[in-house]
């Protein structure tokens, strides 16, 4: 029986939290990395590359500080308490 690509519509898991994360910014009117940046106080290229390959627990944190994600989204999130 031939291989089938059975993980063809899967998304990485730096993907699914980008999007929890855009979400959340978009729910409390922040439509800028750069502005997302300056209220956590990091570098906005720090930010994007986040963006791309995932971000740290601690950076989570200080995303929450800011965007106070829902219990949903702390679970989709994952690996770190608030």
């Amino acid at each position: 029986m031939p291989r089938t690509k059975l993980d063809k519509y899967s998304i990485s898991r730096a993907e699914m939290e980008a999007r929890v994360i855009k979400a959340a910014m978009a729910r409390n009117g922040i439509f800028h990395n750069k502005t997302l940046a300056e209220k956590i106080r990091t570098d906005p290229g720090y930010l994007s590359h986040g963006f791309k390959k995932g971000f740290s627990g601690e950076m989570k944190k200080r995303m929450h500080k800011v965007l106070r994600f829902t219990a949903e989204e702390r679970e989709a999130l994952g690996e770190w308490t608030a």
